[in-house]
């Protein structure tokens, strides 16, 4: 009888091995910036696997258009809107992963003492008020992450110590200067915002 053409146990296990890597999605939550078309918009990714991303955005990206993922760590994939429901963007990535590397890659990023959320530039005149003095200034806010902004006077900055700003309609947030360099000065806030309200702002 002819030898019926069929896959030994170490074989099968081997390619169902590599099937399940390549569609294996994982369920993550992890801040990340998007960006397209000049733009950087705030994301959440939620999950992830070895061609594709499941990012959650305060903006409508039309299908096929590129994009670039960017994480704390400096980390860039690029790739395509595939899918968009609602505030879920599906992305298809332009070239595999290796989902444990990355992942295990971004993590050392947030645990590092350096660590940093994704910062989106921004032009935008806001308030700026100092604890101990009571003084205040308007002043250009150059960027803004969950945890922290820069902003640039119209002089160099001598402010210090404990700040307030006001960023519109997301209220009063209080914060304490971290470093100066010329016009322009470092801020981390005391409280984080969170990532869907800062997103809408930038965005409004």
């Amino acid at each position: 009888m002819p030898r019926a053409n069929t896959l030994s146990h170490e074989e099968c296990g081997q390619d169902q091995v590599g099937v399940l890597e390549e569609s294996r999605a994982l369920s993550v939550m992890r801040v990340a910036s998007v960006m397209h078309a000049g733009k950087v918009y705030l994301g959440l990714l939620r999950s992830i696997s070895a061609t594709q991303f499941s990012v959650e955005l305060n903006a409508k990206i039309p299908s096929g258009d590129v994009v670039v993922v960017s994480f704390r760590d400096g980390q860039e994939i690029t790739g395509t809107i595939t899918r968009d429901f609602g505030e879920t963007a599906k992305i298809s990535l332009h070239e595999p992963i290796d989902v444990d590397d990355c992942l295990a890659f971004v993590g050392r990023a947030q645990n590092s003492a350096n660590r940093r959320l994704p910062r989106v530039s921004i032009n935008r005149k806001i308030g700026l008020r100092e604890v101990e003095t009571g003084s205040t200034a308007t002043v250009e806010l150059v960027d803004v992450s969950q945890c922290g902004a820069k902003v640039r006077f119209g002089t160099d900055a001598k402010i210090r110590g404990s700040v307030s700003l006001r960023l519109d309609d997301l209220g009063v947030h209080h914060g304490q200067v971290r470093w100066r360099a010329g016009q322009e000065v470092g801020l981390s806030f005391n409280i984080p915002i969170s990532l869907h309200r800062l997103a809408k702002w930038i965005e409004s």
